[in-house]
């Protein structure tokens, strides 16, 4: 997975001048279906494929593209199949169950949550802030389901673009993927029994 990642990145630097923090790899480990993503959804992502609109906001295209009625609408358009859909609408099951949790526990109207005492998730999206639908991990998923993966079977590692070390998950991450297994450079991040037990996912798990 590291070297498929690192010749992923390099391939996208040696072909455009994008920049951005993080980017991942997704990988089904029944049926090796496999997908790429990129952090940073406020500006034109590379490995999101969608015509964006230069005259609407970018963070909200990139979002609706993720909504049940995106994906149905899809299915529609012969693109992917109700499988496939099934798969999809469970990633972003997943994304909006943390928003909400996020949201419910918002009580300063700053729009901020804090895990474990430390602000690290803007749900609205400020400026200032990150949503989980920004990090690379959420794209990776996306087009590897895409490609044929199952959600539930989906295994990660993420490294930096800029010079392809390792890193961790985020605290969103660790959350929205509780099911699933996340490679490191020194350990694996089990599925999260914590996190299982503390997130009641909508839609089941």
């Amino acid at each position: 997975m590291e070297d498929n990642l690192t010749d992923h990145i390099k391939e996208e630097k040696e072909n455009s001048d994008y920049q951005t923090v993080m980017a991942c790899i997704a990988v089904d480990l029944e049926n090796g279906a496999t997908g790429y993503g990129y952090s940073n959804i406020r500006v034109k992502n590379p490995s999101i494929e969608f015509d964006l609109n230069d005259n609407e906001n970018t963070l909200e295209q990139y979002n609706k593209i993720l909504e049940p009625s995106y994906t149905a609408q899809m299915v529609s358009n012969g693109e992917i199949n109700t499988d496939v859909k099934k798969e999809l609408d469970k990633l972003y099951n997943h994304i909006k169950t943390i928003e909400k949790l996020a949201e419910k526990e918002n009580k300063s109207g700053s729009n901020e949550y804090k895990w474990n005492n430390k602000t690290y998730f803007t749900f609205h999206g400020g400026d200032g802030g990150r949503t989980v639908s920004n990090c690379a991990e959420i794209w990776a998923a996306r087009n590897a389901i895409l490609q044929g993966a199952k959600f539930d079977n989906l295994i990660f590692r993420s490294q930096m673009y800029r010079n392809n070390k390792f890193a961790n998950p985020c605290q969103n991450c660790r959350r929205t993927f509780a099911y699933n297994w996340v490679l490191s450079n020194d350990e694996i991040y089990l599925p999260s029994k914590k996190f299982q037990i503390e997130i009641n996912f909508e839609g089941g798990n």
